[in-house]
């Protein structure tokens, strides 16, 4: 009896788990990948004009980067000698079927190294942080953030709506920022 319920129960489990990292499709149908509006092919050098204000949409996520600042923070949330915190300021907008995680979507890369996402630099901007989680259909505004050196020069900033998927991708060199 006892074998019998541990077998229906991983069974159960199994099935479970297939459920759902099975992709739902509600049209029945195949659906085409969606392009973000900047090409892959990006420029070594972009404009401001070409970086702020930016959209690109990904897995029925849109991400737009509407400003990036540059600070040292202050208090509790400062940098250390030598550093900056460089905070990214996004509006995103999930019109996907299902929500997303915030809070893991960004990826940091300070001149060409992979760096995390920042508490400190995130809780030092001037406004509110994106949050953790984004229901579909819904809208967020808020800033993000990296701790680089005082002399960076390039990062590139991919957001990815889930684990494992698509990404979205914004370079912003220093010379850009005002």
């Amino acid at each position: 009896m006892k074998r019998k319920s541990l077998l229906m129960i991983m069974v159960l489990s199994v099935t479970v788990l297939l459920a759902a990292c099975t992709p739902s499709n509600p049209q029945g149908g195949s659906v085409a990948p969606t392009t973000p509006e900047v090409s892959q092919a990006k420029p070594a050098q972009q404009t401001a004009e070409n970086v702020f204000g930016q959209s690109q949409q990904v897995e029925g996520v849109t991400i737009k980067l509407l400003n990036v600042v540059q600070s040292k923070g202050e208090g509790i949330y400062a940098a250390d000698v030598g550093q900056v915190f460089v905070q990214p300021e996004f509006e995103i907008n999930n019109q996907s079927n299902k929500g997303t995680k915030i809070a893991i979507a960004f990826n940091y890369f300070v001149d060409g190294i992979s760096m995390p996402e920042d508490t400190s630099a995130v809780q030092s901007a001037d406004s509110g942080a994106l949050g953790t989680t984004l229901d579909f259909g819904e809208s967020v505004t808020g800033f993000s953030g990296v701790r680089a050196p005082e002399n960076w020069k390039l990062i590139k900033v991919q957001y990815s709506p889930h684990i494992i998927g698509d990404k979205a991708e914004f370079i912003i060199n220093r010379s850009d920022l005002p």
